[in-house]
Parts: C-alpha cells; sequence; structure tokens
C-alpha cells in the first residue's frame, strides 16, 4: 500500500484540512479537468460504499442518503402534478375528448418518463409485493396437498382402527337375532337395536 505521509505532511505544511482540499478540488472550475478529479469521480461509486463502511459516519451517510432520495422523489412528483404534465385533469369539467383519450398506459408511459426513480421504486415495491403473495399462494397449495395427501390416510386408519376394535359379528347376530329369531314387535326391536349400540360402545372403550 502506498504511503500517505508525503500528502498528509503536505497538507499539514499547508495549514489545509482534508475536507477543504476534496470540495475545492471537486467544485473549483479551475480543477475541473484535472486528473485527480477525474479520478475521484470515475472511483465516486468505490468513496461512497467505503464511507458507508467507516463505523463511525455509517448511519450519517444512510441518512444523508434517505434525504437525497426524498427530495428526489419530491421533485419527480411535483414534475407529475405540474399542469403542462397532461396527467390530470378536472373530472367536474372534463371534456368527453379527454375521457376517450384517457389511457392508463400513456399515464404509465407519462409518470415513467417523468419520474424514473420514482418509477422505478413502485415498480420493485409491486414485484416484492407480487413475488410474497406468489411464495404465500405456494405454501398454501403446498400445505394443502399435503392435507389432501395426508388427510385420506389418516381417516382410513382411524376407519379401519374403530373396525378392528369391534366385533362385528357379535353386533350383526344381536341386530338380526342370526336371522331366525327376529322380533316381532317394535318394542323388541328398538330393544335390539339398543343393545347392539351398546355391544359396540362397548368394545370401543
Amino acid at each position: 500500500m502506498t504511503s500517505l505521509h508525503p500528502v498528509l505532511s503536505a497538507l499539514e505544511s499547508s495549514q489545509l484540512h482534508a475536507t477543504d482540499f476534496f470540495v475545492t478540488l471537486l467544485t473549483h472550475p479551475a480543477y475541473q479537468n484535472h486528473s485527480m478529479v477525474n479520478d475521484l469521480v470515475t472511483n465516486a461509486e468505490t468513496i461512497i460504499k467505503t464511507f458507508m463502511q467507516h463505523p463511525v459516519i455509517h448511519s450519517k451517510i444512510i441518512d444523508q442518503c434517505f434525504h437525497i432520495v426524498e427530495e428526489t422523489y419530491l421533485r419527480e412528483i411535483r414534475n407529475l402534478a405540474a399542469g403542462d404534465s397532461g396527467s390530470h385533469f378536472g373530472a367536474a369539467n372534463a371534456t368527453v375528448q379527454q375521457l376517450e383519450e384517457f389511457c392508463i398506459d400513456g399515464m404509465a408511459h407519462t409518470m415513467e418518463t417523468r419520474a424514473p426513480r420514482l418509477w422505478n421504486m413502485l415498480e420493485s415495491l409491486l414485484q416484492e409485493k407480487q413475488q410474497r403473495q406468489g411464495l404465500g399462494e405456494s405454501r398454501s397449495m403446498e400445505n394443502i396437498d399435503q392435507d389432501d395427501e395426508d388427510q385420506p390416510s389418516d381417516t382410513a386408519d382411524f376407519v379401519w382402527n374403530e373396525i378392528n376394535e369391534i366385533d362385528l359379528e357379535g353386533v350383526i347376530e344381536q341386530i338380526t337375532a342370526s336371522g331366525s329369531n327376529r322380533p316381532s314387535s317394535a318394542e323388541e326391536r328398538r330393544s335390539k337395536r339398543r343393545s347392539a349400540m351398546r355391544a359396540m360402545v362397548s368394545h370401543h372403550e
């Protein structure tokens, strides 16, 4: 790594702070074509990233970036709201021609042209929302599919387990009385049904 001591010593001997040096270098017309200015401009992104990685000034850089973004969006919104933008008209006194010529695609094109950064931000938010919805729907469908796969198996297992615990032959025998001694009266038939139900409950318990 190149030693910076000679440069730092030169700045100190000139009683020039680093801030004054860079601000003057970047803003004074006499240095606008200087090779050092060109180098700073070309590598501005690297310099900004380096500032953001600094533990002391990281939050200040973030705040400044947000301030710049807010100002940019406000400026573009004002451009869209300007009377010459053609993107709005009064509904109370709108002409038939204005209504016929109104086009959502045209408004979107105007917005993209006059407010490109705001448009990109809205597009990113919509894409993120769509991705989240798609992920949620995908997970929901997976859960539904899994439930559909599991439910028949679980239900079938439960039913067959219940059936295995019941003495079907005994129940049938009590209901039919072996097919030879069918109860003749309604009261006797009800009694047989109650006996069969008690048999099923007792086997289940």
